[in-house]
């Protein structure tokens, strides 16, 4: 497959999600990564989260060519979104560094 024929695809795939459900953020032309968020996912408004989440999830599709899905809010404990087939959670910490990293299973 091309790159043009993969960027074709993948751009298919993103416009399918179903707009009552998703909302879509961001596509990379160049390199296929995109962020769709479900309706019901929530950005924090206080500390940080809610941009550190946008920024994390918009630098792994235009960077990465990540396909991100932030996910629906759920008890507190749910993941804030989906790639490569796992869920993932983002935090926003002043002071953060490589140790603060971690992959939810």
């Amino acid at each position: 497959m091309t790159d043009r024929e993969y960027i074709k695809t993948v751009l298919a795939k993103y416009d399918a999600y179903d707009a009552q459900t998703w909302i879509q953020g961001y596509f990379d032309e160049f390199g296929g990564g995109f962020n769709v968020y479900h309706i019901e996912h929530e950005f924090s408004e206080t500390g940080g989260g809610g941009d550190a989440e946008k920024k994390v999830g918009k630098l792994l599709a235009k960077h990465s060519g990540k396909q991100v899905e932030f996910l629906p809010e759920g008890d507190g404990k749910q993941p804030d979104f989906l790639f490569d087939e796992q869920t993932w959670e983002v935090k926003y910490i002043d002071h953060a560094n490589i140790k603060t990293i971690t992959i939810q299973q």
